[in-house]
Order: C-alpha cells, then structure tokens, then sequence
C-alpha cells in the first residue's frame, strides 16, 4: 500500500492517509447514530416525538361524527390548537391517524399550514384525566375539545 522504507514501515503519508480515513469512517458512523430517522423525531404513530406530541390524541373510535367545523389551526406555545370563530377548540384527533411536524397538519386527505383553514368532522367535548384524550401538557385543559373522527 506504501512505498516500503529501509525499516520495513510504509511510509508516513500512507499511514496520515489510513488515518483520515478511519477517523472519516468513525466520524459517519458516530453522526448516523444520533438518530437515524429524522421523521420519527418530528412524527411517530404513538404522539410520543417532539412536534407530534403538541397534538392531542386519542384512541380510534368507530363512531359517526355529528357535526363539522371549520377553523384555522394555530400553534401556541407547544399546543396546536383550532380557532373557530371566537372558540379556541384543542382538536383531538384519532392516534396514528394524524401528522404534524410543527408547521404542517396532516389528517384525513387534508394538508394544512399552520394558520391555515381545515374542515373537521367530529363533536365538542371536554378533557377529563380519567377519559382517553392524550392532552399535552401545553394544552389549556380547560379549553373545548373537538373531537375529530374521519368524514
């Protein structure tokens, strides 16, 4: 691989040249390892990952949703939130159904900005610790919930 010298060493820039190349190899390897799958930090079925947690979640129910609403989804302060004339409703959305990755909304063959207008098919309701809404800990839980289903 080197040019062989009088002690039977290669020579030192054959040696500098292994070494950029282990230490470029350790370098990929090490920053790879950090997290090999940049969607999961912003969006994981479960809720549980950085910007998917702002959402509040529940668990899928085949149930007919009895009115639509139409709002602007807002994000405030780590809370997504839909405001529908003067009501700001946190919008409760069936686990793993959903996407957001801090800036965009994905639900039900909509995608919308933040600050922008989505249709919801659902019902109003209310948080109560003992019920099956995830809310993050962001979330005003005194607020109205809406509870979105598929439409």
């Amino acid at each position: 691989m080197g040019t062989p010298v009088a002690d039977g060493y290669t020579s030192v820039s054959t040696y500098v040249l292994q070494l950029l190349v282990w230490v470029g190899l350790a370098f990929l390897a090490t920053a790879c390892s950090g997290n090999n799958n940049a969607r999961s930090a912003h969006i994981s079925d479960d809720g549980s990952a950085a910007a998917a947690s702002e959402l509040a979640v529940r668990a899928v129910v085949n149930a007919t949703p009895d009115m639509g609403i139409t709002g602007m989804i807002e994000r405030v302060d780590g809370c997504v939130y839909l405001q529908s004339g003067t009501t700001r409703y946190v919008p409760v959305f069936p686990a793993g159904l959903a996407e957001w990755d801090g800036k965009v909304l994905v639900f039900d063959g909509q995608t919308v900005t933040a600050g922008g207008e989505i249709t919801l098919a659902g019902s109003e309701g209310v948080y109560s610790a003992e019920g099956d809404v995830q809310l993050p800990a962001a979330c005003d839980a005194t607020a109205p919930l809406f509870l979105a289903g598929q439409g």
